[in-house]
């Protein structure tokens, strides 16, 4: 199946602030130990988040927020196609993407996933 871009999100005032604050943050390259921390604290209540690092140390955990890279889509584009070699894993942080296949040259919607939803390897 395919990953599309379908929908842009709107969050409250707040949760923007958060949002835009762990984008930034996510955007650098290098972290300091404090940017960590607020990482941590942002995705920590988020389910994938959990998964993937509920056999991590809290060193493990500050490793992988280490390593996490930001980036945007445009509003319909594809972020991979069926048979493309994948080598990342996606959280959704704002806004949803839609699983499609496509069948007799037509895209059919297999599913939607939202803000904190993940997919890939």
């Amino acid at each position: 199946a395919s990953v599309v871009s379908r929908i842009t999100a709107v969050l409250a005032p707040i949760e923007q602030l958060k949002v835009d604050y762990a984008r930034k943050v996510l955007r650098k390259r290098k972290r300091n130990e404090q940017e960590i921390d607020i990482l941590f604290e942002y995705f920590k209540p988020y389910s994938f988040f959990k998964d993937l690092t509920m056999n991590f140390t809290m060193e493990g955990k500050r490793k992988f927020l280490r390593a996490m890279r930001y980036r945007e889509f445009p509003l319909g584009s594809y972020i991979f196609k069926q048979g493309d070699k994948s080598d990342a894993a996606f959280i959704i942080f704002q806004g949803t993407v839609a699983i499609v296949q496509e069948k007799h040259e037509r895209e059919e919607v297999l599913n939607v996933l939202y803000k904190g939803s993940s997919f890939g390897e």
